[in-house]
């Protein structure tokens, strides 16, 4: 699989998660998707995805962990997914996230945003 087209998603939300994960398959990714935050980061570590779309409202979404071992060590861009009403910012521990979408998510919009975070690796 090449991680260059490979996404992850991470949200408790399946009806969002097949939404998604039929689209951006449409659009050419590989996709995988995951429904608790305590698989992130195992699913991440096996699959390699260049980009991670992840709900950090999630029980169990841990800051530090994504930061370390997602951002720093294996470089992969990842995309906040937020509801309306959330706090969170495009800071996730000590590293700069990518990008933030608000719900609820157009498929456009992921999809010119996962382009441009592989136009810019490459």
């Amino acid at each position: 699989m090449d991680n260059r087209r490979t996404i992850l998603i991470c949200d408790n939300d399946y009806a969002f998660l097949n939404e998604m994960e039929k689209g951006l398959s449409k659009e050419g990714f590989d996709v995988d998707t995951i429904d608790n935050a305590s698989d992130l980061i195992p699913s991440a570590i096996r699959l390699q995805p260049h980009v991670i779309l992840v709900n950090p409202d999630l029980p169990g979404f841990n800051e530090y962990d994504v930061c370390k071992n997602i951002i720093q060590e294996q470089r992969a861009q990842v995309i906040l997914l937020v509801d309306p009403h959330s706090t969170t910012t495009s800071m996730v521990g000590e590293c700069m996230i990518e990008d933030v979408l608000t719900r609820p998510v157009k498929l456009a919009d992921l999809v010119f945003l996962v382009v441009k975070h592989l136009s810019v690796d490459q």
